[in-house]
């Protein structure tokens, strides 16, 4: 399969193969050549068809995956509550864009502000250790932070997005296949924890990255929070 599998776990099974899942990451890959190549911005229709092929190339691989069932669902948030980063401008632009056009702006802006005055807390409250890398820095406070349990600002009460359909790829590239209640933040570190990232082939995300060239919007910032409260504050409200 030529898939772009990342995962924290190096003893993780490999996830099944087959030829429907190479036909739909080969498909991927021209659409997003063709978006990439027209030197426009995508249409938000262009990137609802790209992310609609993503998800059936994911199912695609799910259902040849025998090693273990991917147990992400409807209503299951335990995720939620961490940290997302890498998130592109052309995503943070979409999100204000339906955040705006539903009337929800003031709303989310409260809760990202509340979320970033606990995330600067946590951040003074673990300092860098010597000999530690940024990426071993940030992946320390980010567990901190995720063990505060405080709600994604995009999360509805039933436990959905809010914004599913134009979520991040950060947010979409994400599965579990262990126990739902691994996937809080105290639990990050179990050993039986599986967590893992797919993509549809291996330079999707840097590709997808690429998009950004032309979002009318620069956050300055690749964390979801702090990028999306700059959007609202940008436009005004």
């Amino acid at each position: 399969m030529d898939g772009g599998l990342v995962n924290d776990r190096p003893d993780l099974p490999p996830l099944g193969a087959s030829v429907e899942a190479d036909t739909l990451g080969a498909a991927i890959r021209e659409r997003l050549s063709a978006m990439l190549a027209a030197g426009r911005p995508p249409l938000d229709e262009e990137l609802d068809e790209l992310f609609a092929a993503v998800d059936r190339f994911h199912e695609a691989v799910f259902a040849v995956t025998e090693v273990f069932t991917v147990r992400c669902a409807r209503g299951c948030a335990n995720c939620c509550s961490q940290m997302v980063y890498d998130v592109g401008d052309f995503e943070i632009d979409r999100i204000g864009r339906r955040l705006a056009e539903e009337g929800r702006t003031a709303e989310v802006r409260e809760a990202l502000a509340a979320r970033d005055v606990i995330w600067s807390e946590v951040r003074g409250a673990t300092p860098r250790r010597r000999a530690e890398s940024d990426d071993e820095w940030i992946e320390r406070t980010a567990l901190a932070f995720w063990s505060k349990d405080v709600p994604c600002a995009l999360l509805g009460e039933n436990g959905e997005c809010t914004v599913h359909d134009v979520r991040p790829w950060s947010c979409r590239r994400s599965f579990a296949g262990s126990d739902p209640d691994l996937c809080r933040g105290e639990h990050a570190r179990d050993p039986r924890r599986r967590f893992f990232t797919l993509s549809a082939y291996e330079t999707f995300d840097e590709e997808l990255g690429a998009l950004d060239s032309w979002a009318p919007f620069a956050a300055d910032s690749d964390r979801l929070d702090r990028a999306l409260l700059r959007w609202i504050e940008a436009h005004g409200d």
